[in-house]
Parts: C-alpha cells; sequence; structure tokens
C-alpha cells in the first residue's frame, strides 16, 4: 500500500516515466491486490446477507444487474482459485493435499484479509515501521 501511494504521489510523472501498459499494470497489481484483500471481507459478507435473506435492499443504491456481475466474479474468480490450486497438487503427485485446496477462500478471507487490514491500520498509525518477519534456523533433512 506504501508502494502505491508513494509511487502515486505524482502519477502524471509515474505514467510519462514507466509507459501506459506499466502503469496500469502497476495500478492494477500494486493498487489492487490490497484492495482486493480489503474488499473480500465485505463482498463475502454481502453474498452470505444475500443468501440468508433474498434481500433487495442494494437494488436502490446499486443495479441489480452490477451485483449479479459481482456474484459472478466472486464465484467464478473463487472457483478458479481453487481450481489453480487443486491442479497444482494433483501435477505434483500429492493427492492427498487435494481436499485442503478447497480451503483456499478461507485463507484469502482469514489470512490475507486480515494483513490487509493490518496493513492499513499500520500504514496510518506507523507508517514508516517495518514489520519483519523473523526467521530461524531450520533443520534440513536428506
Amino acid at each position: 500500500m506504501q508502494t502505491f501511494l508513494v509511487h502515486n504521489r505524482n502519477p502524471v510523472k509515474t505514467l510519462g516515466s514507466i509507459g501506459l501498459v506499466n502503469w496500469l499494470s502497476f495500478q492494477l497489481f500494486i493498487g489492487g491486490t490490497p484492495l482486493l484483500f480489503l474488499m473480500t471481507p465485505i463482498v463475502w459478507g454481502l453474498f452470505v446477507f444475500w443468501i440468508i435473506t433474498q434481500s433487495t435492499a442494494l437494488d436502490p443504491y446499486i443495479p441489480p444487474v452490477i451485483l449479479y456481475v459481482g456474484l459472478f466474479n466472486l464465484l467464478v474468480g473463487n472457483f478458479m482459485g481453487i481450481y489453480l490450486n487443486m491442479m497444482a497438487v494433483y501435477r505434483r503427485g500429492l493427492y492427498a493435499l487435494l481436499p485442503y485446496a478447497m480451503l483456499n477462500p478461507l485463507y484469502w478471507l482469514f489470512g490475507h484479509s486480515v494483513a490487509a487490514y493490518k496493513a492499513l491500520w499500520q500504514l496510518f498509525r506507523k507508517p514508516f515501521y517495518w514489520e519483519k518477519t523473523q526467521h530461524g534456523i531450520s533443520k534440513v533433512v536428506k
């Protein structure tokens, strides 16, 4: 998030420096990735709320076609994430891991989204803090 904000202090200058395609890629990947994980609990919450209540409360604010496109993207996107994880373990012959691929949406929700909200909190509270991962000595098994 901080990298995105720093390089967008002057987006026109960055655009001129790296070109349109690279600038758009930067916007989508560097800016879009944390935004995706910040939106994940909201989108899943709306989906679960809609499944339970069949509410039309959002219809005056968001056209139903937009909601259905969003629902399609949510379901197909999560299916593709699960499918890609399943193919990765299948191709490596790690068949015992196949059921765990179904947990991919939970990993995104409780892993990535929690980390994204923590990063957003730290961006405001401690903008120059760099939380490094502690690495220990591992035993190499041969």
